[in-house]
Order: C-alpha cells, then structure tokens, then sequence
C-alpha cells in the first residue's frame, strides 16, 4: 500500500502540473504576450481508462496558477486527491506553493508539502522538496524533501500485508495513538527505481513504548498494490530506548522485518543493553514485539552476557553462602550477578522493569564477591515471583558448599532454595555448627577439613528448614576418609538464624537446632581410634532418629531413637579381638553432659536386649545376652542398669536380680538380690555336662 500510494502521488504531481500547463497555453492563446497570465481555481480530472471509462481517477486543483520563463511553471495552492476505481478517495496532497518544469518533468518548491492517505494510516509532511521523473545525472527518480520530514505510520502498514476487502476496511475501529508510528528526520529520499526510502540527519522513530535514535534509516517497501514495508535499516549510531523502563539498547544496525506475523528488529555491531543497574551483551540483539500488548521480548544471542543487582536472586537461607557472612557487606546496588549463555531472552512488558530471563546453553552464573558461581544449561528468572530455575546438569558453589541437581530453584522473594532428582551437597561440618553426631573427639573445635556430603532423590531449604526426601544417604568426610554414614527415607535439618556482634562489625551465625531421620534409618560411625587407643566402630537402626543440638553451642543435648532400635559397638583392643555390644529396644534416649559429645544418661526401653560377643585368641566365643523391659546407664560411672525382670544368659548359665547392673567399666555384673543357675562340666573325658546347679541369695 505504501508503494502504491507514494508511486501514485508522485506521478499525479507532473501529470497535474502537465495538464495545468496545457490549460495555461489554451488560455494564453491570443493573449496579448506582455501581459501576465493569472489562473485561478483551476480544476484538472484525470480519469480511469476502460474498463472504469468515467470513473475518476484524480482531481488537481489549484488556487492561481502562473507560467514562468525557461518552461517553467508556478503553481499555488496544490491540492491532489486520487480516487479507487470504486469511487474510494485514497490519497490527499497538499502544497502551498510548486515550480514545475515541463522539460524535464520534475517539480521542486522550497515550501512545505503534506501527503495523506484517505484512511489516515499514512502521513509525509516536511518543508521543501524535489520531484524528478527523468534519470538525469546526479539526480533521483523520485521525491527528495530536504527539510523537517515527519512521517506518521498506521502500525498495520508494518504487517505482512494480506488483501484487505473494501468492507473490512470500513469496518475497522478507528486508530489509537498507540497504533501509530512517527518518524522524524531532517532529509527524506524515495527511490523509485527501487523503491527505496532513506531518512537521513538527526533520523527518529517514536511510538508509545519505544524510541529509535540512528544517523541513517531506509525503508524497502514491498512491491504490488497492496505495498506495505519489507525491511527497515537503522544506521550508525543506533539507540533504542524503551520509554516505560527507561531502557537503552545500542549498535551499528538495526534491521526491521516481519516473520510470520511478527514484527523483528535486528540489532548487531556490538549491540548493548541496560536497564537501570541491569546490562547485558552479546553478538546479536532480537527484539520482538508480542501480540495483544504483551510486551516485547528481546533476544541476545552469540556470547549473550548479563549483569545484574545480587538482591534479584538474594540469598537463600543456610547454605547459600559462607557459614558467617559480614552485614556490612556493600549494598545491593554496588554487587553484582554475572550471568552468561550461548542466547538469552528478555521479556519486557508495557510497563515496569524486565520481567522474565531466560538463558540457554552453557549457562554461567557467578557472584564475584561471595565467591559464588552457578552452571547448567538452561536457566529460567522471574523478577514477579523472584524464582531463579537452573536445569541440564545444573551445579552451585559457593564457597565450599556445593550443590547439584537436575534442576535447581532460587526463591529469593520466598527464600527458599531447592534441587531436584539426582540431588547432591556438600558442605563445610562447620555449617551444621561446631559439632556433628560423629564427630569422634570431646573437643567442640571442629576440623576445618571435615564435609558433609548428602545424595537424595530431592531436597529444599525453607523457613529455617532443609528437607531431604527419598533414598537420603549422607557422609562425613575429613580429607578422603569417610567417618560415619546416615542413610534413610526422609532427613530434616533444623537450624536458627543469629547476629553476632563484634567490635566492629557483626557477623550471621547459622546454629543447627536439631536433625530428624524418617525411615528405614541406618546410622554408621566408622572404626576410629579412641583416647585409650582401642578401635571404636558404632552402628545405629530404627525407624525414627530426632538429634536434639543444644541451643548457642551446637553441641548433641539428646539423641531419641525410636521403634525397632537396634544400637551396635565393636570395641577392638591391641590384640585384634573385638568385642561386639548390641542393644536392642523400642526406644532409646540419650543425653549428653554440656560442652562434650559424651553420654551422660541414656534410658532404653521395652524389649530391652543387651548381647555381648567377645572373641578369644583361641577363636572360640563368648556370647553373653542380658534382657530387661528397662534399661539406664550412667555415664559418670559407666553402669547400665536393668529393670523389669532382667536376666543375663550366658555360656555358664543364667543370673536373675532386681535389679542387675552390668559395671562397664570393671567388665563385671552386680546382682543385689540374685538367682543364679550355672552349669559344671565333668573332667571326665567327652565333657560330659552335670546336672545344673542353682544358687540365690
């Protein structure tokens, strides 16, 4: 359409002012030559050929009309209306004031002129201007306006143009400000030949959500009667802003297109984007603008890179960073998030800042500062919820604390942080606090090489909380030694958030409060070497597992085990015998005295079961099983005591007391009021065995 009505009007120019030109010399005709010849009102159709013979096709009127020396002709008041073959008024032109050469059948004038189309979806206006229909050397087969061009385009016009039917066209709701493009420029060129528009100097588009700012721009305009733009290039120092986020996108070149319906600009020549504190670059810049006033997205592809504010993500909860960070770290506007990928796409709506980030392929996310630093290959941002997703073999450090994942999610308005399938972390024993369950030494100070290393199927940090579900299997480690196992269903790790001050400055203390085990739990602190020298092994089973961390110390206050306890330690001497101690219960507790991980009571309950193996050097054992329905040992003395009936089964017989108390310590049994049945064994050869004998007290 826009080729079409720019054709049509610059061939109605000459052709008016030719036909004005007839008119003049019939009525200059036996006119006196000294006098000056005047036209007023002069009225000139043209009509359609056959088959629309009668059906006008233009209408050129003038106010005056004088013809000048050399073959010249001036005209005033120039207004051009073309018609439709249907009768339709299509284009309107408009000048005060035009020169038109009959040699060389071009039209100039130093005024203004203003060219419309009858359904307003175009308008051309500017001061001065050049029409040339010959190919004269150095001179353009077309309109040259030289001075304060403005260009007003219907956004229609920026389609894939389609036939439109007449009604359609009536039947269409009147335009909006918002659907109209303007461009600005000093100098306009149209090429006829090729159908080319160049605006040149001071060049500027405007519409309601964006400004283009460029030193040169051209139009391709499609060929065919329907017209419409094919292409449009921004040239040299090119300027996008984004008028509702304040948004700049700079280049070399933009290049306008349509695909499919949408409406493209390409921006390449070391494209930039920023927005507020946000930036990014890359090979080449894509924007799209979406249907229904949804926005825009804006596509940064080859070597795309971001930064941002680190509070767009934040930081979510225990793990994210060091176990103690300063508060007076530098505020959120002065640190920054680096983000790169192969591509990145930015959803821009109407209104408000960048709303959706998506980066693709080789994905690199990195905190400088906290020394954090994220991999995937596909990562997904939402500033309206604050969620950060990171999938395809997704990995985080930070510090020392690592994180894996098929996908990982960074909740920053919910604080949250989470990893799913494939799940693994692993962080600094420091991190739980100053103690661990298997933490093998009476001293609070921990290793600074010892980490926790934990595999589920999935886990999340929330509300003070980390939660890990199926198949849980953790680990500490100390350099490449594993010292104790925790495998079960479901774990949950407590902790509490804490400011401590210092002289200068205070510091975030993450203190473990407690650590809940679910399911088929199997606990196992592997052989190490007591204070007395002896190899200690410990293993612990049960359904349930709930560690009680003693508050503002991090040290173990109490362990509950319950249903189906069953608590093993292999004790190893210099010798190499070990001796086998297994309890087994429906419930067992233990606590410990303050700042030591050494039991000071623990109370084992129902269907109490103690059974002691010992190997002798002449490999034969000695297995000892004592039974009660209670059982508390203490540990200042290292006794255990059994109540409910106890009995001790061994080799030699069997002990019945109430109560009976096993001395660890001494390795002997206390029985206050006992029953003891034993057996003797003949000297006889075969080892007959005699009759049993019973003693009580």
């Amino acid at each position: 359409m826009i080729l079409n009505f720019l054709k049509k009007w610059v061939l109605l120019i000459p052709m008016a002012l030719i036909g004005l030109a007839l008119s003049m010399i019939m009525l200059a005709h036996g006119q006196p030559s000294a006098q000056r010849l005047v036209a007023r009102d002069l009225k000139y159709p043209e009509h359609y050929d056959a088959p629309n013979k009668g059906q006008m096709r233009s209408l050129t009127t003038f106010k005056e009309a004088v013809p000048q020396s050399g073959g010249l002709l001036l005209g005033t008041g120039m207004k051009i209306e073309s018609f439709r073959t249907n009768g339709e008024p299509e284009t309107i032109i408009e000048a005060p004031d035009c020169t038109f050469n009959t040699i060389t059948k071009s039209a100039y004038s130093p005024g203004p002129i203003q060219i419309r189309t009858a359904d307003g979806k175009m308008h051309i206006d500017g001061i001065g201007f050049i029409w040339n229909t010959a190919t004269n050397k150095g001179a353009t087969l077309g309109l040259t306006i030289s001075n304060k061009v403005h260009t007003i385009l219907n956004k229609d016009l920026m389609k894939e143009t389609n036939a439109v039917s007449t009604t359609a066209r009536t039947n269409t709701a009147a335009a909006t400000t918002n659907d109209f493009l303007h461009v600005y420029s000093d100098h306009m060129v149209f090429d006829r030949l090729i159908n080319l528009i160049t605006y040149t100097g001071n060049v500027r588009v405007e519409d309601v959500q964006l400004d283009l700012l460029c030193d040169v721009m051209t139009v391709q305009l499609k060929s065919g009667t329907n017209g419409g733009v094919d292409k449009i290039v921004a040239d040299r120092n090119v300027v996008i802003i984004n008028k509702s986020q304040g948004g700049r996108t700079t280049g070399d070149q933009a290049v306008y297109t349509t695909r499919e319906g949408r409406q493209v600009v390409e921006l390449t020549g070391n494209p930039h984007w920023q927005e507020g504190p946000r930036e990014g670059i890359a090979n080449l810049f894509v924007f799209e603008r979406l249907p229904n006033n949804m926005g825009n997205l804006l596509h940064a592809i080859g070597d795309a890179s971001l930064k941002m504010p680190s509070s767009a993500i934040g930081k979510s909860g225990l793990f994210l960073s060091q176990s103690t960070s300063e508060t007076n770290a530098p505020a959120a506007t002065n640190h920054f998030v680096e983000m790169y990928a192969d591509s990145m796409t930015f959803l821009q709506p109407l209104k408000g800042p960048v709303q959706t980030i998506t980066a693709d392929k080789n994905v690199f996310i990195v905190d400088r500062e906290r020394k954090s630093q994220a991999t995937g290959g596909h990562a997904f941002y939402d500033s309206n919820t604050g969620l950060l997703e990171l999938t395809e073999n997704a990995l985080w450090q930070a510090g020392q604390h690592l994180f894996k994942g098929s996908l990982l999610t960074f909740n920053q308005k919910e604080n949250t942080f989470a990893a799913r399938t494939n799940a693994y972390m692993k962080i600094p024993a420091s991190a739980l606090g100053r103690s661990t369950p298997f933490q093998t030494s009476t001293n609070s100070t921990l290793v600074t090489n010892q980490f926790i290393e934990i595999l589920s199927k999935s886990y999340e940090a929330k509300d003070e909380l980390l939660t890990f579900h199926d198949h849980v299997q953790a680990a500490l480690v100390q350099g490449e030694a594993v010292l104790g196992t925790l495998e079960c269903e479901t774990l949950k790790v407590a902790y509490a958030t804490n400011q401590v001050k210092g002289t200068t400055s205070s510091k975030t203390v993450y203190d473990l409060t407690s650590i809940m085990a679910e399911k088929n739990v199997y606990a196992h602190q592997l052989p190490f070497k007591n204070p007395q020298g002896r190899s200690m092994e410990k293993e612990l089973k049960c359904d349930e597992l709930t560690i009680q961390m003693r508050p503002a110390t991090n040290l173990i206050q109490q362990i509950l085990a319950n249903q189906n306890v069953m608590s093993t330690q292999i004790d190893t001497g210099s010798n190499g015998l070990p001796v086998r101690t297994t309890l087994t219960s429906e419930v067992l507790t233990a606590d410990f005295f303050p700042y030591t991980n050494q039991v000071e009571t623990a109370v084992a309950e129902r269907k109490v079961v103690i059974t002691r193996d010992t190997k002798h050097k002449d490999l034969h054992q000695d297995v000892i099983v004592a039974y009660g329905t209670r059982g508390t040992y203490t540990g200042t003395n290292d006794l255990m005591t059994l109540t409910g009936s106890p009995l001790v089964v061994s080799p030699s017989g069997t002990l019945n007391s109430e109560p009976l108390i096993l001395d660890r310590r001494h390795n002997k049994v206390l029985a206050p009021n006992y029953s003891l049945k034993f057996v003797v064994k003949s000297n006889a050869p075969g080892g007959q065995t005699s009759p049993t004998k019973t003693v009580a007290k």
